[in-house]
C-alpha cells in the first residue's frame, strides 16, 4: 500500500516542508526577555476559628500566585508603565508619529505576559520585541511598575475593607430586626403551637382511618353473604352457615345458650335416666331454645340487613370526618411551613450579622498590629530582566518538525482512507479469501503489455513476467483435470476492457507452443477483438457464418506463425448474437471443435454486459473470468461469478490482469520476478539456448 502511492506521501510531505519553509521565511524575529518575581505567602494566620484552613493552604497558595500573576499585566499597571517610558526613544520603533499613553498600553498588552512557573512561587515576567535591549527595558519596567502599584494599593485596602463590613453589618442588622419582627407577629396571630396542633390531627387523623378500614371489611364481608342470605331465607338451616348471620347479637346467645344446655344435659344423662323428670325436664328446655334459635334465624336477614345498613351510614360518616380532618391538617401544614421560612430567615441573618460583626473586630485587631493588616503576601524582584541574545521566534527546528510531523500523518492517513475505501481485487489472497474461487494466473503489469503491438506477449517477449505469467496459467488448468476433460476453455470477464482477449490469445498461443494443435475461438460476436489481435481483416468469415451454416470451421480458421495455432474470428456482424449462440448449432460447432482440435480457447463476451456467455458456460470444460487488478469493484466481480453459478456451473478460477508486481499473493507468488529466475540464464543465454 506504502509503495503504490508513495509518491502522493512524498509529494504532501514536501508539500509540508515547502510550508514550513515559508512560514519560517516569513515569521518576524522576536527578541523575549523574562524576569522573575517572587511571592512571599504570610503563614501568620489572625482568622484563626476559620476551619480547615490548613487543608486548604496549598489551594490558597496557587490561587494567589495566579491572581499576582493576572494583576502584572493589568491595564492600570500597563498604563504606569506607559506612563514611564512614552519619552523613551526606543519606543519610537513601534510607530514613527507621537503616539499616546493608551496606545502605548493597548501595545504593551500583546507584547507583556505573566506566569506562574510550575512547582515554584516564582512568576515569569516577560516582554517580547524585534529589538532585545528593548524587550529587556520593559519587562524590568513591568516587574517595578508593578511593585509601586501593589504597594498603593495596599495602603488603601484596609480602610475600604473596614467601610465596606461597616455598612453590612448596618444592612444586616435592619434585616435581623424586620425578621425578628415578622416572626413574632406570626406567633401572636397564630397562638397554638403548631408541632403540638399537627401531631394532635395526624394522631385523630390515624385514628379515624383505621375505624373506617374496619368499618369497610365488616360491611364488605356482611356484602358478600347478603345476596345469599336473601336467597335462603325460607331455609334457616343453611342460614347458619353465614357469618353474618352466626355473628347477629340474638343468634349468637342463643347458640352460646344451646351449648351450655347440651353441656348440662350431658352431666344429667350420666345422674339420671330417660324418664327422670329432671332430664324431661332438660330436653323440654332444649327444646325450647332451638325452637327460639330457629325463630332468630328466620328474622335474621332482616337484622342482617339492618346492620348492613347501620355499617354503610358509619362508613359515610367516617369518610366525611377523615376529609374534615385532611383539610384542618393542611392548613396546620401551611403555618408550619409559614413558621419554619420565617425561622430559617430570622437564624440566617443573625449568623450572616454576627460574622460580619466578627470579621470587622478581627480586621481593626489587624490593623493595628504594626502594619501587617495586609501582608497576607509579599512580593519582591527576584531576578531583574536582560536582554536576550538569541531569538525566540522563529523557531526552525520546532516548525520544521510540526511541519513533516503533519505530512507524514495527512500522507499515510489519506493513504489509508484510500486504501480503506478501494473496494478492488489487488492480491491473490483477497480474490480467494473474498470469493473462494482459486487464482489460475496472475498476469503482471509490465512495459511489454501496454502496446498493442506487443500484444502477443508469448511470443515477441518470451522473457517477460508477463510471459512466464501466461506459462503458469497454462499449467494451473492443466492441474484441474484431466486433458481429454478440459480440451474447451472459456475466457470472458465481468465487464468490458478487464484484457479478456489479451489472456485468451497469450493462453492460446502458450498451448500451441506446447505442440498441441489449438484454436482461438472469437465468440464475442458484438465486439470482437480477436481478429485485431492477430490482423485478420474484418471481412473475414467466422463464427457467426459457421453458426448460421453458410461455410464449415476448417473453411474459416486462420493459420497463424505458430503452426499449432488457428484463428477462427467473429465473422460477419448480425443483428441477433443472443439467439444466434443459443441455437442448437453452437453445441455442434463446439463439438465439431473439440473432435478436431486438441484444445479449443473461447474469447467471449463479459458477463454482467450481455447474456451471451451464460448460454454457452454449459457447452466448455473449464471457465475463467479474467478481472483487472486494483481496477474491477468486488461486488461486480461477485455478481458474475453468482450469475455463472445460476446456470449450473462454477467458475474454474480467477485470472488477475495487469497486477503490480508488489502486490503479489503476499507470499512471494511471483517467484519469477526475481532476477534470477525470470532472467534465468539472462536473455542472451536463452536466445542461444533455443538455438
Amino acid at each position: 500500500m506504502v509503495y503504490e502511492h508513495l509518491w502522493l506521501i512524498l509529494a504532501i510531505i514536501a508539500v509540508s516542508a515547502s510550508l514550513g519553509y515559508y512560514v519560517l521565511r516569513t515569521t518576524p524575529v522576536l527578541y523575549s526577555s523574562k524576569g522573575l518575581l517572587m511571592a512571599e505567602i504570610d503563614s501568620v494566620r489572625i482568622l484563626t476559628e476559620i476551619k480547615s484552613l490548613e487543608s486548604e493552604e496549598r489551594v490558597a497558595s496557587h490561587e494567589v500566585l495566579n491572581t499576582i500573576a493576572a494583576t502584572v499585566t493589568r491595564s492600570e499597571v500597563l498604563q504606569l508603565v506607559a506612563a514611564k517610558i512614552k519619552d523613551q526613544p526606543m519606543i519610537k520603533q513601534w510607530s514613527t508619529n507621537a503616539i499616546s499613553t493608551n496606545e502605548i498600553a493597548r501595545i504593551l498588552a500583546a507584547k507583556c505576559n505573566a506566569s506562574v512557573r510550575r512547582q515554584s512561587r516564582f512568576i515569569e515576567v516577560s516582554a517580547i520585541d524585534a529589538d532585545p535591549e528593548l524587550a529587556r527595558f520593559v519587562a524590568q519596567e513591568v516587574m517595578e511598575q508593578f511593585m509601586i502599584y501593589e504597594m498603593k494599593r495596599r495602603q488603601g485596602a484596609g480602610r475600604g475593607a473596614t467601610n465596606f463590613l461597616s455598612e453590612e453589618a448596618e444592612i444586616l442588622k435592619k434585616q435581623v430586626a424586620e425578621t425578628d419582627s415578622q416572626l413574632a407577629a406570626f406567633l401572636r396571630t397564630n397562638s397554638i403551637s403548631v408541632k403540638e396542633s399537627d401531631d394532635s390531627v395526624s394522631a385523630e387523623l390515624r385514628d379515624l382511618n383505621n375505624r373506617l378500614f374496619e368499618i369497610r371489611a365488616n360491611r364488605m364481608a356482611i356484602e358478600a353473604d347478603w345476596e345469599n342470605i336473601k336467597k335462603l331465607a325460607s331455609e334457616p338451616e343453611k342460614l347458619l352457615t353465614f357469618p353474618s348471620v352466626v355473628q347477629l347479637p340474638n343468634v349468637a346467645s342463643i347458640r352460646q345458650q344451646l351449648l351450655d344446655k347440651e353441656s348440662e344435659n350431658a352431666q344429667l344423662e350420666l345422674r339420671y335416666r330417660e324418664k327422670h323428670p329432671k332430664m324431661i325436664e332438660a330436653r323440654r328446655a332444649f327444646q325450647s331454645l332451638q325452637n327460639a334459635l330457629h325463630a332468630e334465624v328466620a328474622n335474621a336477614p332482616k337484622g342482617v340487613e339492618i346492620g348492613l345498613k347501620k355499617l354503610q351510614l358509619a362508613e359515610q360518616q367516617l369518610a366525611s370526618q377523615i376529609k374534615t380532618q385532611e383539610v384542618k391538617l393542611a392548613e396546620v401544614e401551611a403555618l408550619r411551613m409559614i413558621y419554619s421560612r420565617l425561622k430559617t430567615s430570622a437564624d440566617h441573618n443573625r449568623e450572616l450579622y454576627e460574622s460580619v460583626l466578627k470579621r470587622s473586630g478581627e480586621l481593626r485587631i489587624s490593623m493595628n498590629d504594626m502594619g501587617r493588616a495586609d501582608a497576607k503576601h509579599k512580593v519582591s524582584i527576584f531576578e531583574d530582566a536582560v536582554a536576550p541574545r538569541v531569538p525566540f521566534q522563529p523557531n526552525a527546528k520546532k516548525t520544521m518538525g510540526i511541519a513533516l510531523m503533519a505530512g507524514f500523518g495527512l500522507s499515510f492517513g489519506l493513504v489509508y482512507l484510500l486504501q480503506m475505501m478501494d473496494q478492488t481485487l489487488k492480491s491473490i489472497d483477497q480474490a480467494e479469501q473474498v470469493f473462494g474461487v482459486p487464482v489460475l494466473g496472475a498476469i503482471p503489469k509490465s512495459a511489454e503489455t501496454s502496446g498493442h503491438d506487443d500484444r502477443l506477449v508469448i511470443s515477441k517477449n518470451p522473457d517477460s513476467h508477463a510471459a512466464e505469467g501466461f506459462r503458469t496459467l497454462r499449467a494451473a488448468v492443466g492441474l484441474l483435470g484431466r486433458e481429454e476433460e478440459r480440451k474447451v476453455t472459456l475466457f470472458t470477464s465481468a465487464v468490458p476492457a478487464e484484457g479478456k482477449t489479451f489472456c485468451s490469445s497469450n493462453y492460446a498461443l502458450s498451448i500451441a507452443q506446447s505442440g498441441k494443435r489449438t484454436v482461438l475461438v472469437d465468440f464475442d460476436l458484438r465486439r470482437p477483438s480477436v481478429g485485431k489481435t492477430f490482423d485478420i481483416p474484418a471481412t473475414q468469415e467466422g463464427v457467426s457464418d459457421c453458426l448460421l451454416g453458410k461455410v464449415r470451421y476448417d473453411q474459416v480458421m486462420v493459420p497463424t506463425e505458430n503452426p499449432h495455432l488457428f484463428i477462427i474470428s467473429a465473422g460477419t456482424l448480425v443483428p441477433n448474437p443472443s439467439e444466434l449462440i443459443a441455437s442448437a448449432h453452437t453445441r455442434e460447432f463446439l463439438e465439431e471443435l473439440r473432435n478436431a482440435f486438441d484444445h479449443v480457447v473461447v474469447d467471449n463476451a463479459p458477463v454482467t454486459a450481455v447474456s451471451d456467455t451464460l448460454m454457452i458456460v454449459r457447452m466448455v470444460d473449464t471457465v475463467c473470468l479474467v478481472t483487472k487488478a486494483a481496477k474491477t469493484p468486488l461486488r461486480v466481480i461477485g455478481r458474475s461469478i453468482e450469475l455463472i453459478r445460476r446456470t449450473g456451473v462454477h467458475p474454474s478460477g480467477l485470472i488477475l490482469n495487469f497486477i503490480s508486481k508488489n502486490k503479489g499473493a503476499g507470499y512471494k507468488y511471483y517467484y519469477y520476478s526475481d532476477k534470477n529466475y525470470a532472467g534465468g540464464y539472462g536473455q542472451e543465454k536463452r536466445k542461444e539456448a533455443r538455438g
